[in-house]
């Protein structure tokens, strides 16, 4: 299977799943600011420095927004078009 091949498919199950993921990304939102409020005491799993999160976010953005997401629409329409 090719990269692309693997990309699709990972695509395809998390629109099939997109209420659980959103659910988990709601929860963990919540938990993130409980715990930066002081609410909750969350133990501390690893410790990125600000510079280097900083750059793999924009990275996973520039990268995930940028070249891969207008490819899967695309291949997502053709695939629509074609049923």
């Amino acid at each position: 299977m090719t990269l692309w091949g693997v990309i699709t498919a990972v695509d395809d199950r998390m629109h099939r799943h997109s209420r659980l993921l959103n659910a988990i990304g709601i929860g963990g939102f919540v938990l993130g600011c409980a715990s930066y409020a002081g609410f909750v005491k969350l133990p501390t799993l690893v410790v990125v420095p600000a510079a280097a999160a900083t750059v793999i976010a924009v990275a996973r953005h520039a990268i995930w927004d940028g070249f891969v997401t207008p490819k899967l629409i695309a291949h997502r329409q053709q695939r629509e078009s074609r049923s």
